[in-house]
């Protein structure tokens, strides 16, 4: 399949054949996976790993497998051809992953998946400290690199 709209129609067409690989019950590609499938109409089963690098290996045409992760962990797979990214999962594109469309682009209107992470400490650290860690923070996230 080259594109979500595809993967739709294949899903539609085969309800509970096609698979999709997730890091497990409860992990977020389970659940952005039962969010595509509720807003897309559509049923497939679920494969839970426990490795990503298992996850991903196993996805291809021929398992009929596929599956939802982050970028870091797929995009090396996708740019040496092993994997085709068919879009993110955030309602338009995303200047980190060049070229591939958000999902209302891509056919699913109303999608929206998006990750935050949170930067904690110990609520007795000293508020020079947490400032300190806040600038670095910020620094860091303005490096392009």
């Amino acid at each position: 399949m080259k594109s979500i709209r595809e993967l739709i129609a294949e899903a539609k067409k085969n309800p509970g054949k096609l698979n999709f690989a997730t890091s497990g019950n409860g992990s977020l590609p389970h659940l952005a996976t039962a969010l595509f499938d509720a807003l897309a109409g559509v049923e497939m089963v679920h494969i839970p790993y426990r490795a990503e690098a298992s996850r991903c290996s196993r996805c291809s045409p021929a398992t009929r497998r596929w599956t939802f992760a982050t970028a870091p962990s797929v995009m090396p797979h996708v740019l040496t051809g092993k994997l085709r990214g068919l879009a993110v999962t955030t309602r338009g594109r995303s200047p980190l992953v060049e070229g591939l469309p958000g999902m209302e682009e891509a056919g699913l209107a109303n999608y929206d998946v998006s990750i935050w992470y949170g930067f904690f400490a110990p609520k007795a650290t000293p508020r020079d400290i947490v400032a300190r860690l806040f600038e670095a923070t910020t620094q860091a996230l303005q490096d392009p690199n």
